[in-house]
């Protein structure tokens, strides 16, 4: 589970990897890697369906996909709503 203040920001930052994998299959980055990030945002909506609190692990998943696939607005996205 994600933090009830930030399950929004959550579902944003996921919409926000999405984006992203439309954005780089457009500029014909390889399939590998796209699988890698789409593997990666799959796992970011699993986190949000564990029964323990995932928040920091979500958030760290995000830094990741930001680090290794350019995913920088995902991690803006999650950051930008103000915890409680």
């Amino acid at each position: 589970m994600i933090e009830p203040s930030k399950q929004r920001a959550a579902l944003q930052a996921i919409q926000a990897v999405m984006w992203e994998a439309r954005l780089q299959a457009h500029r014909e980055v390889p399939h590998e890697r796209l699988a890698s990030m789409m593997d990666k945002a799959e796992y970011l909506v699993a986190l949000m369906l564990e029964e323990r609190d995932q928040t920091a692990f979500f958030r760290s998943h995000l830094e990741s996909l930001k680090e290794h696939h350019g995913c920088a607005m995902a991690l803006g996205m999650f950051e930008a709503q103000p915890d409680p």
